[in-house]
């Protein structure tokens, strides 16, 4: 199961993520603690699609090398979407299930496979 070690307070830029997740309707209660085994970036963008991995760990859907566009090999086990900006050292995730994001406004672009995936979720751009 993942595990977070609290160290030293770190700052994160979340100006964005209010614009990403215009509504959040419902999310996993209590929020889960991600694997972010083998996520390179130092954070997780708000909006960025959750999977649940066959080994039953929640996880921010991979990046394909260069860390710049999402793989969407896994995009079928989309469960929701990042709430919020958080850091990479510190996986703590509220995610939303429930709600809409603005995809224009998303680090990465989110693939179709996982929007079908969470039809409880809308997709409404500015």
């Amino acid at each position: 199961m993942a595990e977070i070690t609290y160290s030293q307070q770190e700052t994160i830029d979340t100006t964005n993520d209010n614009i990403v997740i215009k509504s959040m309707i419902e999310d996993i209660p209590g929020g889960k603690a991600l694997d972010v085994t083998g996520w390179n970036p130092t954070t997780i963008p708000a909006g960025h699609p959750i999977i649940l991995s066959t080994s039953g760990e929640y996880q921010p859907i991979p990046l394909l090398e260069g860390d710049t566009e999402i793989d969407d090999t896994d995009a079928d086990k989309t469960v929701g979407y990042l709430a919020g900006t958080i850091l990479t050292a510190k996986p703590e995730a509220s995610i939303m299930v429930r709600g809409t994001v603005n995809p224009n406004a998303a680090v990465y672009t989110i693939p179709t496979g996982c929007k079908t995936a969470t039809p409880l979720v809308r997709f409404e751009g500015d």
